[in-house]
């Protein structure tokens, strides 16, 4: 936290979502020691992110394997069980982002799917990705934390005030 900020100063920030649900996700996040970044603080701890008195914006660099598992997850494909620890992980990431209002500048794992795959096949990935990104976190929330076990399409596209890109 900047030096100039008043530690005694409180800050009322209302979230729309169960305490529950906000711890859930940041000890999924937490758990992978998700994050790498040149900050000071818990990472980990949404407010660190929404706090009033800081006017810092977040961008996040998507290692390719996270992207392509966010982007997975409203594609309408059944997951294995192997698989559902790694895609709830991812769901915990966008869900925790998207709330903290942390952007993504996913291009070099656009690049990298293109570069191994085709640029088809990358279109059609970053078209999944924007789809999970301006969705409902509480969708990702859910997933995230076992309550479901997939997420459909239409759930996930009903949210239309979010654009996040």
């Amino acid at each position: 936290m900047p030096e100039d900020i008043d530690p005694d100063f409180e800050a009322f920030v209302i979230l729309h979502y169960a305490s529950e649900d906000i711890s859930g996700i940041e000890e999924l996040v937490r758990s992978r020691d998700t994050f790498v970044a040149l900050l000071t603080g818990d990472l980990y701890e949404l407010m660190y992110y929404l706090d009033p008195r800081i006017s810092l914006e977040f961008v996040g660099h998507l290692d390719r394997n996270i992207y392509g598992r966010i982007a997975s997850l409203v594609t309408g494909r059944t997951a294995r069980a192997v698989e559902l620890p790694d895609l709830r992980w991812a769901a915990a990431i966008l869900a925790f982002s998207q709330i903290a209002k942390i952007t993504f500048d996913y291009a070099s794992s656009v690049y990298e799917l293109a570069s191994s795959c085709g640029g088809e096949e990358a279109v059609k990935e970053v078209r999944s990705f924007r789809i999970a990104d301006n969705s409902n976190p509480q969708v990702f929330i859910d997933f995230a934390l076992g309550r479901i076990d997939a997420i459909a399409l239409r759930v996930a596209l009903q949210h239309p005030a979010m654009t996040r890109w």
